[in-house]
């Protein structure tokens, strides 16, 4: 992945958006770091400026790729960085928490809760992330301790 990152630095490819496509080549590294987990290589490209917010194909975000995968390291390099804790999980709808919630490790719900997401943020479709808990019986426990 840096090896990518080094190529796109020296031919100059610019890392901000081109004709109003969200989909660049710094984007596109982004999301590849990302599933990679590859931590030196996704700071890197933050640091020159990479949109953190960049949708991949699938409508998912550098932070709904973490949460759904449940790449914790990253989720939190991202939260450091001012990821959107707000931004739904690609077409679902459904924020990060609530998400998690229903099917996401405690141990990303405990990071989630940390970085100041709303556990009692409300949908109009599928309630608060404690509704979620009470009606799939999940983290119940996790979410009254905040």
């Amino acid at each position: 992945m840096l090896v990518l990152i080094a190529v796109a630095a020296l031919i100059g490819v610019s890392l901000v958006l081109v004709q109003g496509h969200r989909a660049t080549l710094a984007s596109q590294l982004l999301h590849q770091a990302i599933a990679e987990r590859d931590l030196e290589g996704l700071e890197e490209l933050l640091s020159m400026g990479a949109d953190i917010e960049a949708l991949d194909a699938g409508g998912f975000t550098p932070l709904n790729t973490a949460v759904t995968s449940d790449s914790i390291e990253v989720a939190d390099l991202l939260l450091q960085h001012g990821a959107d804790l707000a931004s739904p999980i690609g077409k679902t709808e459904l924020p990060c928490l609530h998400w998690v919630t229903q099917k996401g490790s405690t141990a990303m719900m405990r990071l989630l809760l940390k970085s100041s997401a709303d556990a009692d943020a409300f949908s109009a479709k599928y309630g608060t992330p404690l509704f979620l808990a009470l009606h799939g019986e999940r983290k119940l426990s996790l979410l009254l301790d905040y």
